[in-house]
């Protein structure tokens, strides 16, 4: 039963953002609604890459922590790319960041 709740919910938040992407016009959207969408795309690759992680025997914590690190970098890169400020140099100092903060975090063994 819970299995069947975990892929229940990998399917029903991507087809929230896709609702909300296609009914909706962010020009119209009260300033609190705007977020919805970084949220639900967030939570959508969140749980994707825990999902297929944990499908190649990835153990749970490192699983966590990959998906984690993956969102983050990608919902980065979203709200770059939606102001209009996302530049080859503002990827790769993205990139440079994620690959610090990993490094340090897999040494301090969280």
């Amino acid at each position: 039963m819970k299995q069947l709740q975990k892929f229940g919910l990998l399917l029903i938040l991507p087809g929230l953002f896709l609702l909300f992407v296609i009914f909706s016009d962010p020009y119209k959207l009260p300033l609190a609604l705007i977020v919805v969408p970084f949220v639900l795309f967030a939570a959508t690759i969140y749980r994707f890459s825990k999902f297929f992680l944990q499908r190649l025997h990835v153990s749970k914590g490192r699983a966590v922590f990959i998906a984690g690190t993956m969102t983050g970098l990608l919902l980065l890169l979203a709200l770059l790319q939606s102001i209009r400020q996302l530049s080859l140099k503002d990827f790769l100092i993205l990139l440079a960041l994620v690959i610090g903060l990993t490094l340090y975090l897999r040494r301090i063994d969280i």
